[in-house]
């Protein structure tokens, strides 16, 4: 008697143990996704600022040089 019930506390234990190191497992996948979307997104939002920045340096180089040609010769 005192065998059987020794072994159901040693397979409920085990069994808790297991379902714990899983959750923490699922959590550190989670964590690794959420960090990984959220570094791919700001890279993203990098890369569309640059761009935007570069479509507004080279515009107001374009305006600067008919400015420059319509009023200098």
């Amino acid at each position: 008697m005192f065998y059987q019930s020794m072994q159901s506390f040693i397979h409920s234990y085990s069994g808790a143990v297991l379902g714990f190191l899983s959750a923490i497992g699922l959590t550190k996948k989670l964590y690794k996704i959420s960090h990984t979307l959220s570094v791919f997104f700001s890279k993203m939002l990098a890369i569309s600022h640059i761009h935007q920045l570069m479509n507004f340096i080279m515009s107001s180089n374009q305006e600067f040089l008919v400015f420059l040609v319509q009023n200098v010769i």
